[in-house]
C-alpha cells in the first residue's frame, strides 16, 4: 500500500505545538531562575542546564516557531483570506470594522499587558 504524500500543513501544526510545549517550558524555567550573575556564580542547574542553555534553548526555539508560524500563515493564506472575507460581508459584525468582540478584546489585553511591563 503506497505512503499518503507529505501533509506540510500537518507538519507545521504539530511542530507548532510541540514548540509551544518547548517554549513554555524553558520560559518557565528562565522565570523561576535565579538572575545571571548569581545562577553563573553558584552553579545553578536545572535537568543539568545551566541559565546560559535555557536561555540559548528558548531562543532558538523561539526563532523555529516564528518560521513555523510564518510556513503556517503562508500555507494556510487562501483559507485565511475567504474567512476574512465573509466575516467583513456580515452586516452583524459591521460596527466593529468587520470584528467580533473576541479579537478586538484579546488585542486590547495585549496592548494593556505590553503598556504595563514598558511602564516603570
Amino acid at each position: 500500500m503506497p505512503q499518503p504524500p507529505f501533509n506540510s500543513r500537518a507538519f507545521v501544526s504539530a511542530m507548532m505545538a510541540i514548540l509551544f510545549v518547548i517554549l513554555f517550558v524553558s520560559s518557565v524555567v528562565l522565570l523561576a531562575s535565579p538572575p545571571g550573575r548569581i545562577a553563573h556564580e553558584s552553579g545553578w542547574t536545572f535537568l543539568s542546564l545551566d541559565k546560559r542553555l535555557w536561555g540559548d534553548i528558548h531562543r532558538t526555539f523561539g526563532i523555529l516557531f516564528l518560521a513555523m508560524a510564518l510556513w503556517h500563515l503562508a500555507s494556510n493564506w487562501r483559507a485565511l483570506m475567504n474567512h476574512i472575507r465573509q466575516r467583513s460581508a456580515s452586516p452583524s459584525l459591521r460596527p466593529f470594522l468587520g470584528l467580533k468582540r473576541e479579537p478586538v478584546l484579546a488585542f486590547l489585553l495585549c496592548l494593556f499587558i505590553l503598556i504595563a511591563v514598558l511602564i516603570p
